[in-house]
C-alpha cells in the first residue's frame, strides 16, 4: 500500500504499524505525538536484531556497544576511515524529516560525524560528543525504552529511494583515539494513503474490489462474517472471505467472541483447528472437541488437546493425567499425593497428578516414602482400620482394566490389601509383601522412574464413575506391626480395548441350568474377537472362543457352552471380550 507525506494530505485516524511494499527491514514506529516514522536499525552483528533491520556495515572500524537502540549500536574508531550507510527504498515521493540515533550521553572521545545523503540532502556535521539528547529531534520507542533521535534536516524524495551515509571525515578520520557512533535512522512523518479517508488504504480497497472514492464501504460487511470492511483491514483479514484462515470459525466470531487469531487456523498450536475447539468443555467428536481454542492443554493434564484427540482420550478430563506405556496405550492415572496442609489439594511433590482419596481414613499419615510414583507413596499402619479411595469421574461407558501401584520391592511387614472397585462390585486381594512388580501388570513412567502397576482386574463402567478403594481388612486391620501401601491407580487403555468408545458387554444371560452363557457386545462386521474368562481377575488364560467374527450391524451375540470349559456351576467367573 502507498504512504503519503503529512505535509500533503490530512492524516487519517488509523495508524498502521507495518506495511506492504516497503522492504521488510524498514519498520514504522510512532513518536510520542502519534506521528509515524520509518526506521532502519543498525544491528551489532550486521544482521537484523530484535525487530529492526540490517544496516550498512562500517567500512574500516567495526564494533558494537550495548547502550543504544535495542542494545545493538555500532561504532568505528580503529584509526582507519569509517563509514556506514542506511538505504530506504520504495518510499512515496514527498518531503521528509531525517533523524539519527547514537549514544545519548556525552562522550569526550567521540568526534564530529559527517552525514551525507542522496536526493539533494544537505550535508550536515554533528558533534556526537554532545549526545543525541542534546540536539533537537524526536523520541521513538524500540519496545524496550525511549530512544533520542537528533534532527539532520529534510530531504525531498522523488524516485522512491533514499540513502544516508555517516563517516568520520570531518575530524575523526584515521584518529585511533576518537570514534563515531551509528545506530538507527528515522525518516518521516509518514501516514497511510487513504483518498476517501475511510480508514482503509487505497491499495487495500483496490485489492479487494472496494471503492477507494466512497467512504461508506468501510461500514459494509460484504462477506457476512461479522466484520465490516474497515474491521477486516484492521484485523488483517480478507473482506471477501468469511473465514480467512479456513479453520471453520467465521472471522467475526474469532475477533469479537472467541479471541482467536482470524489469520491462524490453530491459534493455540495444539494441533486442532480453532473451529472444532468449541469451548463447551464436553468432547462430542473430532468436529466438536469442546476444548479451549486459546489453550493448547485445556484440561491441564500435560498432554495437548490435539494429542488427546488423536489418542482417543478426553481433552477436557482434568481430574486425571493421561500416561502412555511403552506400547503406545494410554491410561488415566490418579496419584494419591499428600495434602500436608489440609487445603484439599495435593502438595507440590505430586508433579502434576491429581487429588486422590486422602490416605487413610481414621488416621493422619504424613509419611512420604521416596521410592514410588513421584516420590509421594502413602501408607497406613497405626493399628486401626485404614482405607483410601480414588475416584474417576466423567468416564465414557466401557470396560476398563484397573491397576494399582505401591512399593515395588518386597517387604516382610506389609500385609495383604483388599481392593474394591465399583461400579459392579469387583473385589480382589493382593499380598503387597510381594511388591507391585510381583504381579502381572504394566509399567508407566512418572517422568522420574518406571513404575510397576499391578493388575487388579477389569470393571465395566456404565454411569461415568469409578471408585477404587483399598483397605487392610484382610490381615492387617488393627495390627500396628503391619501396614499397607497406596499410591497411584491407573485405568485403561482408553485408546484401545476397554476405553473411550471401546468394547462393552451390553447383555449377559444364562440358561436355566447354568450350562450355557449368552453374551452381546458392540462390534464391527470386519473385526475378529476373542471371549476369555478368569476366576480371579488376574489370570485371563481361560478361552471360550478366540475367533468370533463380528456380526453385521453394530453388535454381536454368541452363546457358549460352559460345561466344556469346566466352569459351569462355578461360584465366581469373570468374562471379557478382546479384539484380535
Amino acid at each position: 500500500m502507498k504512504l503519503k507525506n503529512s505535509s500533503q494530505i490530512i492524516a487519517c485516524a488509523f495508524v498502521l504499524l507495518g506495511f506492504g511494499p516497503l522492504r521488510a527491514e524498514i519498520l514504522q514506529v510512532q513518536d510520542t505525538a502519534g506521528d509515524n516514522y520509518l526506521v532502519i536499525d543498525a544491528s551489532s552483528d550486521g544482521l537484523a536484531n530484535a525487530n529492526y533491520s540490517e544496516p550498512g556495515v562500517f567500512g574500516g572500524g567495526d564494533a558494537g556497544q550495548p547502550d543504544s537502540w535495542n542494545g545493538d549500536r555500532r561504532w568505528g574508531n580503529d584509526g582507519a576511515a569509517t563509514t556506514a550507510v542506511w538505504s530506504f527504498s520504495e518510499v512515496p515521493d514527498g518531503t521528509y524529516d531525517i533523524y539519527a540515533s547514537w549514544r545519548n550521553d556525552p562522550q569526550g572521545n567521540v568526534s564530529m560525524a559527517h552525514y551525507t545523503g542522496t536526493d539533494g540532502f544537505v550535508d550536515v556535521d554533528l558533534d556526537q560528543s554532545g549526545g543525541a539528547v542534546a540536539l533537537p529531534g524526536i523520541v521513538l520507542n524500540d519496545g524496550a525504552g525511549d530512544i533520542n533521535f537528533a534532527s539532520l534536516g529534510q530531504v525531498t524524495i522523488a524516485d522512491g529511494d533514499f540513502a544516508l551515509t555517516v563517516d568520520d571525515s570531518v575530524t575523526g578520520n584515521a584518529d585511533g583515539n576518537s570514534f563515531i557512533f551509528a545506530d538507527a535512522v528515522a525518516l518521516g512523518p509518514v501516514e497511510i494513503f487513504d483518498f476517501d479517508e475511510d480508514g482503509m488504504p487505497d491499495d487495500f480497497e483496490e485489492q479487494f474490489g472496494l471503492n477507494k472514492d466512497d467512504p461508506s464501504d468501510a461500514a459494509v460487511d460484504g462477506d457476512m462474517d461479522g466484520l465490516t470492511n474497515l474491521e477486516e483491514f484492521q484485523a488483517g483479514t480478507d473482506p471477501t472471505d468469511d473465514d480467512s484462515d479456513d479453520d471453520g470459525s467465521l472471522d467475526g466470531e474469532e475477533v469479537n467472541d472467541r479471541g482467536t487469531d482470524p489469520n491462524d487456523d490453530d491459534s493455540d498450536d495444539d494441533g486442532l483447528k480453532d473451529g472444532v475447539e468449541t469451548g463447551t468443555g464436553i468432547f462430542v467428536d473430532e468436529a466438536d472437541t469442546g476444548t479451549d481454542p486459546n489453550n493448547p492443554d485445556s484440561d491441564g493434564d500435560g498432554t495437548t488437546d490435539g494429542e488427546e484427540v488423536s489418542n482417543s482420550t478426553d481433552p477436557n478430563a482434568s481430574q486425571f493425567r493421561q500416561v502412555t506405556d511403552g506400547e503406545g496405550n494410554v491410561y488415566l492415572v490418579i496419584d494419591n499425593g499428600l495434602d500436608g496442609n489440609g487445603d484439599g489439594m495435593v502438595d507440590l511433590k505430586t508433579l502434576g497428578y491429581s487429588e486422590g482419596g486422602v490416605l487413610f481414613e481414621g488416621q493422619d499419615t504424613t509419611t512420604v516414602q521416596d521410592d514410588s510414583w513421584a516420590k509421594d507413596r502413602r501408607w497406613g499402619n497405626s493399628g486401626i482400620d485404614t482405607t483410601a479411595t480414588w475416584s474417576f469421574t466423567g468416564l465414557e461407558s466401557g470396560t476398563y482394566s484397573v491397576y494399582a501401584s505401591w512399593r515395588n520391592t518386597p517387604q516382610g511387614n506389609v500385609s495383604t490389601a483388599r481392593y474394591s472397585m465399583s461400579d459392579d462390585g469387583v473385589e480382589v486381594e493382593l499380598d503387597q509383601s510381594l511388591g507391585a512388580e510381583g504381579y502381572p501388570g504394566i509399567i508407566l513412567s512418572d517422568d522420574l522412574l518406571d513404575i510397576n502397576f499391578a493388575l487388579l482386574g477389569e470393571v465395566g463402567v456404565s454411569d461415568g464413575n469409578l471408585d477404587v478403594t483399598v483397605d487392610d481388612s484382610v490381615t492387617g486391620a488393627g495390627d500396628p506391626n503391619t501396614f499397607i501401601f497406596a499410591d497411584a491407580i491407573a485405568i485403561g487403555p482408553i485408546n484401545a480395548l476397554g476405553g473411550i468408545g471401546g468394547l462393552v458387554i451390553t447383555d449377559i444371560s444364562y440358561s436355566p441350568d447354568g450350562s450355557l452363557l449368552t453374551l452381546t457386545w458392540n462390534s464391527r462386521p470386519t473385526q475378529t474377537y476373542a471371549v476369555v474368562f478368569s476366576t480371579d481377575l488376574v489370570d485371563w488364560s481361560g478361552d471360550l472362543n478366540d475367533s468370533v467374527s463380528g456380526d453385521e450391524g453394530q453388535s454381536t451375540t454368541r452363546t457358549f457352552n460352559l460345561t466344556t470349559t469346566g466352569i459351569a456351576g462355578s461360584e465366581k467367573v469373570f468374562f471379557r471380550v478382546e479384539k484380535r
